[in-house]
């Protein structure tokens, strides 16, 4: 219910928080967030029999990686 809500906000909350953070905090916050998708998405994974959720949670870690590495070396 409302937890898979607040879940679900968190990618849009990171727009907004991207643009009104300072770059230090800016720049963990993405690390971490993006972090915690990559491990949320590893283990759902393996719990889709299709295609479709498995490839939209490999495309989520690809981008969440592209992420965490344009924040790491963000000047």
């Amino acid at each position: 219910g409302l937890g898979i809500a607040a879940l679900m906000v968190l990618p849009i909350l990171m727009i907004v928080l991207s643009l009104v953070l300072p770059h230090g905090i800016n720049r963990w916050a993405n690390i971490i967030i993006a972090a915690f998708w990559i491990i949320m998405n590893l283990a759902g994974i393996r719990g889709y029999e299709g295609h479709y959720d498995p490839f939209l949670l490999v495309m989520s870690m690809i981008l969440n990686g592209v992420t965490i590495w344009y924040a790491w070396t963000w000047v």
